[in-house]
């Protein structure tokens, strides 16, 4: 009888999320009287009532009113912009260096744009904003494949975020100083990226670094594979179920968090490495370190095992100054001599 109930609780679970993402996608045109009033006072505490599949509260920020500017291309002088936020759904978002003392931001696409596809765009507290022009409480954006491009002069001292659900997000070449991507399913590629502080937030969207120099890297997805190729002081990477492989240059402090993706973190130079953390359940852990002068293995595991190119005496390597820990259940942590 208890399974019957059971059941039948995850069966109406399932219908009612399923209804959910219909409406948050448009495919169900109902809307309850209640939400305009929840909506209200979200926006009066400062939320913003977000439906992208599923509906969830975030703080607001870059939501420009109706009376914003509109068009195609806006572009102001770098020394009155204090930092930019780039608020788009579906259509694709490119960043570029740019030569000069100004900020441009353009909508392009191979079709003429009808009115409500077209960006909008203002400057809000210092920062430029632009976003898409058919974005509402409601997260319906242009689906128009349009491309959105930010061309970013060098050296630019203040931050850029960028913002999608599902549209592509590419950074090419560009100096900023803290770079923050938020993204659902769209993948996330980054080449030359110099900064100081990098966070990345992504569902199932691919998420791809080469060649970056950062002092701080944060990157957290669900389902999505992670890939990092660079330099960075701080390195952070976390996913559920979403691989993580990471070729990092002078490492100082690296994180790794999995439920079930494999880990891999290849040092090339390990003589300003402090600390290494694996935290997984089935995840394996692989740890490529070229010769050092020690390291001390903390490992923590129910049913895996630890393999080490490196002699170990108790868990000892040379004078142990740098920290490996590992906590897992059923998988192990390899460590292997580059």
């Amino acid at each position: 009888m208890g399974k019957i109930i059971a059941t039948v609780v995850l069966i109406i679970i399932i219908l009612f999320l399923t209804l959910v993402m219909l409406w948050g996608m448009g495919l169900i045109n109902y809307t309850p009287d209640w939400l305009p009033r929840w909506e209200t006072v979200a926006e009066n505490r400062g939320l913003n009532w977000d439906c992208a599949g599923f509906p969830y509260l975030s703080l607001k920020r870059g939501i420009l009113p109706d009376s914003a500017e509109q068009g195609q291309k806006v572009e102001k002088p770098a020394a009155d912009i204090k930092g930019i936020v780039l608020d788009f759904v579906a259509e694709e978002i490119r960043v570029v260096p740019a030569g000069g003392d100004t900020v441009r931001v353009e909508q392009t696409s191979r079709k003429a744009l009808s009115e409500k596809n077209v960006m909008r765009f203002g400057m809000v507290n210092g920062e430029l904003i632009a976003q898409s022009g058919n974005y509402d409480w409601m997260r319906r954006g242009a689906y128009n494949h349009s491309i959105v491009t930010l061309y970013l002069p060098n050296d630019f001292a203040y931050n850029v975020s960028l913002n999608t659900d599902s549209g592509k997000i590419s950074v090419d070449g560009a100096e900023a100083s803290g770079l923050y991507i938020s993204t659902v399913s769209g993948g996330t590629e980054i080449r030359a990226l110099v900064c100081d502080t990098l966070k990345i937030d992504a569902v199932s969207g691919r998420v791809v670094i080469e060649g970056a120099v950062c002092r701080s890297v944060a990157v957290d997805t669900t389902s999505g594979p992670i890939a990092f190729t660079g330099g960075a002081e701080e390195f952070q990477a976390g996913s559920l179920s979403g691989s993580v492989t990471a070729y990092i240059m002078e490492p100082v402090k690296c994180n790794m968090d999995t439920t079930s993706g494999a880990m891999r973190v290849n040092c090339e130079d390990a003589s300003k490495l402090e600390e290494i953390n694996f935290n997984t359940i089935s995840g394996t852990a692989i740890l490529e370190l070229p010769e050092n002068d020690g390291f001390t293995v903390d490992f923590n595991s129910i049913s895996g095992r630890l393999e080490s190119d490196f002699p170990l005496a108790r868990g000892i390597y040379k004078n142990g100054r740098i920290a490996v820990i590992a906590d897992t259940v059923s998988s192990g942590l390899n460590i292997l001599r580059r």
